[in-house]
């Protein structure tokens, strides 16, 4: 398989039920959710849950798309001021890094409008 054929295997959308998540490439999905690509592979051909070895569960699908971000599709936060996904799940906006913040509002799609708040009360925009 020549170089050109991997770029594209990794540019489809890959679906992660149990958060409601996409990502961009198996990579990206890998990465995020530290596990090996094996096991979103094996989700994916077999159309079933899979388990980690720390015992997390997880069912992978090919979204059909390419997209060029990443998706939440529940991002709606309960309170306004956390959200309900990825590695800051529940944590206050005030207490999340800067740069996940704006890695957040560039990268997914639907990003929840608290996120653009706290980013313009960091910068000294006026809201």
């Amino acid at each position: 398989m020549g170089r050109g054929a991997n770029i594209m295997t990794d540019m489809i959308s890959v679906i992660e039920w149990v958060s409601g998540q996409s990502f961009q490439s198996k990579k990206l999905a890998t990465h995020y959710f530290k596990i090996p690509r094996s096991l979103i592979d094996k989700s994916i051909k077999n159309k079933k849950e899979v388990v980690s070895k720390a015992g997390k569960k997880f069912r992978f699908t090919l979204g059909g798309s390419r997209r060029l971000t990443s998706t939440v599709h529940k991002p709606k936060t309960v309170d306004g001021q956390t959200l309900n996904f990825g590695k800051h799940k529940n944590v206050p906006m005030r207490d999340i890094p800067l740069q996940y913040l704006e890695w957040a509002y560039d990268n997914v799609s639907r990003c929840p409008k608290c996120v653009e708040i706290e980013l313009k009360k960091r910068k000294g925009e006026l809201i």
